[in-house]
């Protein structure tokens, strides 16, 4: 296990060891819980990122999407235990915005 120096404020260094006090913990462990979860964030917002720039090159490749007000009736249907279909992707140009 590798071993990591941070240079802390004193502010920020007594504030976390008033957390960790608070929550019974140490303020190592807190600090290496507080590091594991920025770093979890970290790599769920930059696997999004990827599923999001993957789907905008799938549209602009096929110029097929899911009509939102569709979609919205399908998963409202499936939250409430109905059997229903997915929504199949129509054109781009097919779709109507909806009206605010």
């Amino acid at each position: 296990m590798a071993t990591v120096s941070v240079k802390l404020a004193d502010s920020t260094k007594a504030k976390l060891q008033r957390q960790a006090k608070a929550h019974g913990v140490t303020t190592h462990a807190l600090m290496v819980s507080a590091i594991e979860a920025v770093v979890s964030q970290s790599e769920q917002q930059h696997s999004f990122i990827q599923q999001a720039q993957k789907a905008r090159q799938k549209l602009i490749q096929t110029g097929q999407a899911l009509d939102g007000a569709a979609l919205s009736q399908y998963l409202k249907a499936k939250v409430r235990g109905k059997a229903v279909s997915k929504p199949s992707p129509v054109h781009l140009h097919l779709l109507k915005p909806e009206a605010v």
